[in-house]
C-alpha cells in the first residue's frame, strides 16, 4: 500500500518581539481569550430601532453646513470607494499551499503560514491571525534605496490621523475626524483606496484605566490585556475583534435593558471613545466585510443626533457599499437611512432623539432630498440587480415608495414609466419573479385595460429567457439556501464550489449563455461576500472578468477589493499591479500598489514565493515603462535602479524568512528580467556579468546553464544577422554559446546531466565545424560514463534504502487483494504456525486461501540490489501538484511520456478543491530524476510543483486474509485521507 500524506500544518502564535510577560504571553495563550469573532452570516433586514446586535459603531467626520451641497454630490460618486486601504489591510488568512512547499524550502518560521480550507474535514474558521503579531510592520533595510530609486518623481504626503475624542457625545470637527477616518471629501475620480495609500492605519485604543458600569469585571480586565497586547502587536486580527466585539457588549448592555428597549443615552457609555477608535484602528488594516459594516451602521445611526453626524451616517454607508457592492443588507440600510433622513427633515417623521435642533432639521431637508433619495435607491436597484437570491428585498420596497407616490390620474407617459421599469424586472432572472409579475398585472388592468392582453403576451414572451435561467440554478440557489439557514459554513462553502463549476460548465455547453456575465459575476460576489479571503476565487473572478467584461473598471475594482481581503497574496497583488499597467495608470499610482504590497511584512506570510511574485510583476514593469517610445534615459536609469534594489531587498527578504542558508531565487526571477533589461539597453557585458553572478548559485540545474546558453546563441545570432555576407569560420561561430554548454556539462551534480549532454551535442552539429563536432563527441562520452557511474551509484544507494525500509528475509510475491498490484511480503519466520499447519477452511476463507497458495514463491532476497531496483516504487515515483481540476492520465502520461517508463498514475483531489493532485511511478529512478525537472512547468496552463516520493510509502505485511482495499482505508483514515494501494 502506497500513501501519499499531507501532514497539517501547526500554526502557533509567533513570538517576535521581547515585550515584558504580561497576560498575554501565557503559555499556551498568545493572546487574550474569551472572546467571539463576528459572523459572518447570511444577509438579514434590520431596522434602525431594533437592539443591535454585538458589534460596533464607530467613529464618523462631523459636516459643516456649509458642505451640504458636497455631500450631496458624494452621495451620488460611483468612485468615492471608501473601503480605502492603508498600509497592509488584511483579513483573515488563508494560506498559498496547503503543503507548504516552495523552491526555496522550509522558512524558518513555518508557523506563519496559517491555513484556512473549508472543504469538508477541513478547518472553517479563520486562523489566528495572532500568527502575524509583531510580523506586520516589517523594517527592510533597502526599502528607502528602493522608494527613492524607482519613485524619484513621486512626492506623496502622508494624512495623519489624529485618534483624540475630546467629547464622545459630539463629533469633532469635519477636518479633525475626517482626516482621523481617512475620509477625504473629494469629487474627483480617485477611489478611496488610492487616497488611502499615502495614510498610516490609525492607532488602536492606549492602555488606560477608564471603567463602565454596564462591563464586568472580568471583561474589563480582559480589555486592558487587550489593549495593551495590540499596542505591541497592531496586526492581530482576532484581538482587533475580540477588542471590539468586548466594547461592544458593553455598549449593548448599557443602552438597552433585558426587554430589547433603549433605556439609556448611547452617548453616556463611558467606553464610547474606546469602541470607535478600536474599529478604526482595525478598519485601517483589515477589510471588515458585511456584518461589521451592518452592525456599524446601526450603531452610528442610533448615535447620530444632529443634522450633521446623519450626513456622517451617510458618508459611512457610502463606505460601506463601495466596499461590498453587492451586499442587499448594507444597500438597504444604506436606502432605509436616507429615506428615513428625508422623512425628518420634511416633518414626516420624528427623529429618534428628539433633540433634533431648528438648524439640524434644516440640514436634514437641504440635502436629504426627494432627488437624493430616488437617487440612491435608483443606484441600489441597480447594484443589486443580478443577485438572483435577494434583489427583490430592495426592488420591491423601491416600487412600493415609487407606487405610494404615484399620482391617481398619472399621464399616459407615466404610466409607460412604470410599464417599462416592471417588464425590464420581468426580463431579469430573480427568485421571486412570480410575485414581481403578480404585482404588475394589476397595474397594467387598470391604465391598459384595452391592451391588457397584449401587454401580458408579450411581457411572458421577453421573459422566458430570464425564467428559464432561472430554472436551471434552481437547485444550486435551494442548496445555498439550506446551507446558509443550517449554518454549516463547509455545507454553504461546498454549495457556492458546486455552483461556480456548473456554471463554467455549462457555459462552455452554452446552456447559460443569456446573462452570463451578470450571473456569474453576481455568483462570483456572492460567494466572495461569505468566504472573502479564497484567493483561488478571487483570481477566477479577475479572469472572467478580463475575458467576458468590457469594462476593464471592473476588473481593477475587484482586484482593489481582492488584496484588500487577502493582502498576503502575492497573485493577487501581482494581478493588480498588472492590471494597473495595462489600463496605464500613472506610474506613481503603480508603484503605491507594489509598495503597499511589500511595506508591511505580510506577504512573508506565504514565504518568499509571494514576495517574489510581487516583485517580479514589478520589475517586468520597470523594464517595460524603461524602454516605453514616450519615456526618457531619466526613466531608464531610474527603472535600473529600481530592479537593481528590488534585488537586493529580495536577498534581504529571503535571509529574513529561511535565514543566512538562503541562496537566492532557484528560478532567478528578478535576475532575468534584469539580464533582459540590461540586453535591450544594449548593454551585453552587464547582462553577461549577472548570469556569472549567478553561477555559483546554480550551478547544478540544466535550466539555468540552458537559458544562459540560448541567451548567449540569441546575442550571437543577432551579430550574425547584420553580416551581409554569411560565411562559417572559426571567427564567427558561437563561441560564447559553446563555452557555456561546455562548462555545463562539467558539472558532476547537474540535475538533469542527460538533457544537457543531447542539447551539447546538438549544438555542435548546428553551429561548429567539424573538427570542434569531433572533440564533442569525444567529451560528450567522457561526460556519458560519468554519468553511468553515477547513476549507478545513486541505484545501489536506493536498493540499500529500501533494503534497510523492509525486513530482509525471504520474500514472496503475493498478488494484492481486489486486483491490486503485488508487493513483496515477508515469509513467516520460524516461530509463527505456518498456513499449510492451519486447520481446514471452508468458504470464502477458502477461496482467498487458495488465490493465495496459487502464487509461486522466489527465491531471490529482499535486500538484492537487482530486485530492490525493479520494487523501488518510493524512490521511482513522484507527486504533483496543483493539476487542473479535470485532468486525464492520458495527459499525464504525455506530458512526462520523455522521462521515462510510467508504470501507474494516481490522480485525487480534495474535496472542494480547485486542483488535483497525482503520483506517478516509473520504471526506474532515472525516470523519476527526469520527471521532477518538470517542476515549475505548465499543464493546460497551470504551473506544476514537484516533489519526491520519499518517505511516501508504507508496506503493510500480515494483514487479515479477509482485509480488502475499504477495510485497509478505514484503517489508516486517521493517518491520511490521501491513500493509493499498489
Amino acid at each position: 500500500m502506497r500513501s501519499s500524506n499531507n501532514p497539517p500544518q501547526t500554526n502557533t502564535p509567533s513570538q517576535t518581539n521581547n515585550a515584558p510577560s504580561s497576560p498575554m504571553r501565557r503559555p499556551g495563550a498568545g493572546r487574550p481569550g474569551s472572546g467571539k469573532r463576528t459572523s459572518s452570516g447570511l444577509s438579514q433586514e434590520i431596522t434602525l430601532n431594533s437592539p443591535p446586535q454585538d458589534v460596533q459603531p464607530r467613529s464618523h467626520p462631523n459636516l459643516g453646513y456649509d458642505s451640504i451641497a458636497q455631500a450631496q454630490q458624494v452621495a451620488f460618486n460611483p468612485a468615492y470607494n471608501s473601503a480605502y486601504e492603508v498600509q497592509t489591510p488584511q483579513n483573515f488568512i488563508m494560506t498559498p499551499g496547503s503543503d507548504g512547499r516552495s523552491p526555496f524550502g522550509t522558512p524558518q518560521q513555518q508557523n506563519h503560514r496559517p491555513s484556512l480550507q473549508y472543504a469538508g474535514g477541513r478547518n472553517i474558521s479563520n486562523p489566528q491571525m495572532d500568527t502575524l503579531a509583531g510580523e506586520s510592520m516589517i523594517s527592510r533595510e533597502h526599502e528607502q534605496l528602493l522608494i527613492s530609486a524607482d519613485l524619484a518623481t513621486m512626492q506623496h504626503s502622508n494624512v495623519s490621523r489624529h485618534n483624540s475624542y475630546a467629547d464622545p457625545h459630539r463629533s469633532p470637527p469635519i477636518a479633525g475626524q475626517a482626516a482621523r477616518m481617512g475620509v477625504h471629501r473629494t469629487l474627483s475620480n480617485v477611489s478611496s483606496s488610492d487616497l488611502a495609500m499615502a495614510e498610516a492605519p490609525s492607532q488602536t485604543p492606549p492602555p488606560r484605566v477608564v471603567t463602565a458600569p454596564s462591563v464586568s469585571d472580568a471583561d474589563q480586565k480582559l480589555i486592558n490585556e487587550l489593549e495593551n497586547y495590540l499596542e505591541q502587536n497592531s496586526y492581530a486580527y482576532d484581538s482587533h475583534v475580540q477588542l471590539i466585539n468586548l466594547l461592544h457588549q458593553g455598549f449593548v448592555a448599557h443602552v438597552y435593558d433585558a426587554s430589547g428597549n433603549a433605556v439609556k443615552d448611547p452617548r453616556e457609555y463611558r467606553l464610547l471613545s474606546d469602541m470607535r477608535q478600536a474599529r478604526e484602528a482595525m478598519d485601517s488594516r483589515f477589510a471588515v466585510g458585511e456584518e461589521i459594516w451592518r452592525e456599524w451602521i446601526h450603531d452610528e445611526s442610533l448615535l447620530a443626533h444632529t443634522g450633521e453626524e446623519r450626513l456622517a451616517v451617510m458618508e459611512l454607508c457610502q463606505r460601506a457599499v463601495s466596499e461590498e457592492p453587492s451586499s442587499v443588507v448594507l444597500w438597504l440600510l444604506y436606502s432605509e437611512y436616507v429615506l428615513q433622513s428625508f422623512s425628518v427633515g420634511n416633518g414626516q417623521a420624528a427623529d429618534n432623539s428628539s433633540r433634533l435642533t431648528e438648524e439640524d432639521r434644516q440640514i436634514c431637508e437641504a440635502v436629504f432630498t426627494r432627488e437624493l433619495v430616488l437617487g440612491v435607491w435608483e443606484k441600489a436597484v441597480q447594484a443589486t440587480e443580478w443577485r438572483i437570491d435577494e434583489s427583490n428585498r430592495i426592488w420591491d420596497r423601491y416600487v412600493d415608495w415609487v407606487l405610494a407616490e404615484f399620482p391617481e390620474h398619472p399621464t399616459p407617459g407615466q404610466v409607460e414609466q412604470v410599464n417599462n421599469m416592471f417588464m425590464a424586472r420581468l426580463q431579469v432572472p430573480h427568485a421571486t419573479w412570480s410575485e414581481t409579475s403578480s404585482k404588475f398585472w394589476p397595474i397594467v388592468s387598470k391604465y391598459n385595460a384595452n391592451t391588457w392582453e397584449e401587454i401580458m403576451a408579450a411581457t411572458n414572451e421577453m421573459a422566458q429567457p430570464a425564467k428559464r435561467q432561472y430554472g436551471l440554478r434552481e437547485v444550486h440557489e435551494l442548496n445555498i439556501r439550506r446551507a446558509s439557514d443550517s449554518g454549516d459554513k463547509t455545507a454553504l462553502y461546498n454549495a457556492f464550489t458546486e455552483y461556480l463549476a456548473w456554471d463554467v460548465k455549462n457555459a462552455r455547453k452554452g446552456r447559460v449563455a443569456a446573462f452570463n456575465t451578470q450571473l456569474r459575476s453576481s455568483l462570483f460576489e456572492r460567494a466572495l461576500l461569505r468566504f472573502p479571503t479564497v484567493v483561488e476565487w478571487w483570481l477566477d473572478y479577475a479572469d472572467f472578468l478580463t475575458t467576458a467584461d468590457t469594462d476593464s473598471h471592473n476588473i481593477l475594482l475587484a482586484l482593489e477589493r481582492a488584496t484588500r481581503h487577502c493582502p498576503w497574496s502575492g497573485d493577487l497583488w501581482s494581478r493588480r499591479i498588472l492590471r494597473s499597467d495595462v489600463e496605464k495608470r500613472p506610474y506613481e499610482e503603480v508603484g503605491n500598489v507594489k509598495h503597499k504590497a511589500t511595506n508591511s511584512g505580510l506577504l512573508d506570510i506565504g514565504g518568499m514565493e509571494e514576495v517574489l511574485k510581487v516583485y517580479s510583476t514589478w520589475c517586468g514593469y520597470l523594464r517595460r515603462q524603461a524602454f516605453d517610445p514616450e519615456n526618457t534615459d531619466d526613466e531608464v536609469d531610474m527603472a535600473e535602479m529600481g530592479i537593481t534594489g528590488t534585488i537586493e531587498d529580495a536577498q534581504v527578504a529571503g535571509k529574513k524568512i529561511y535565514g543566512e542558508e538562503f541562496k537566492g531565487d532557484p528560478l532567478f526571477r528578478l535576475e532575468k528580467i534584469h539580464i533582459k533589461f540590461l540586453t535591450e539597453a544594449h548593454r551585453v557585458d552587464d547582462a553577461r556579468s549577472v548570469w556569472e553572478q549567478l553561477v555559483p548559485t546554480h550551478a547544478q540545474y540544466f535550466d539555468f546553464w540552458f537559458r544562459y546558453y540560448i541567451w548567449e546563441l540569441m546575442i550571437w545570432a543577432h551579430a550574425r544577422m547584420s553580416e551581409s555576407v554569411r560565411l562559417e569560420t572559426l571567427e564567427n561561430a558561437p563561441k560564447q554559446a559553446s563555452a557555456i554548454l561546455s562548462r555545463a556539462l562539467k558539472q558532476r551534480e547537474l540535475d538533469w546531466p542527460e538533457k544537457m549532454i543531447e542539447a551539447y551535442i546538438h549544438h555542435f552539429q548546428q553551429h561548429e565545424n567539424a573538427e570542434a563536432v569531433q572533440t564533442a563527441e569525444v567529451e560528450a562520452r567522457v561526460a556519458s560514463y560519468y554519468l553511468q557511474i553515477r547513476r549507478a551509484k545513486e541505484a545501489e544507494e536506493a536498493a540499500a534504502a529500501s533494503a534497510d525500509a523492509v525486513p530482509t528475509t525471504t520474500t514472496t510475491e503475493v498478488p494484492h487483494r481486489n486486483g491490486l498490484e503485488t508487493i513483496h511480503e515477508e515469509a513467516p519466520a520460524s516461530g509463527k504456525r505456518k498456513r499449510d499447519d492451519e486447520p481446514q477452511q471452508n468458504g470464502d476463507d477458502a477461496v482467498k486461501r487458495n488465490k493465495t497458495d496459487d502464487v509461486k514463491p522466489t527465491t531471490e532476497a529482499s535486500s538484492s540490489a537487482s530486485a530492490q531496483i525493479k520494487r523501488d516504487r518510493e524512490h521511482n515515483t513522484i507527486t504533483v501538484r496543483d493539476l487542473p481540476k479535470d485532468v486525464a492520465e492520458k495527459r499525464i502520461r504525455q506530458f512526462f511520456s520523455d522521462c521515462g517508463d510510467i508504470l501507474s498514475v494516481n490522480i485525487a483531489s480534495d474535496d472542494g478543491a480547485m486542483n488535483s493532485y497525482a503520483t506517478i511511478e516509473f520504471g526506474d529512478n532515472e525516470g523519476a530524476l527526469a520527471g521532477k525537472t518538470r517542476d515549475g512547468k505548465e499543464i493546460d496552463g497551470q504551473v506544476i510543483r514537484i516533489q519526491s516520493g520519499t518517505l511516501s510509502t508504507l508496506y503493510v505485511t500480515n494483514y487479515p486474509p479477509d482485509f480488502d482495499e475499504a477495510k485497509i482505508t478505514e484503517l489508516f483514515q486517521d493517518v491520511s485521507a490521501n491513500l493509493f494501494y499498489q
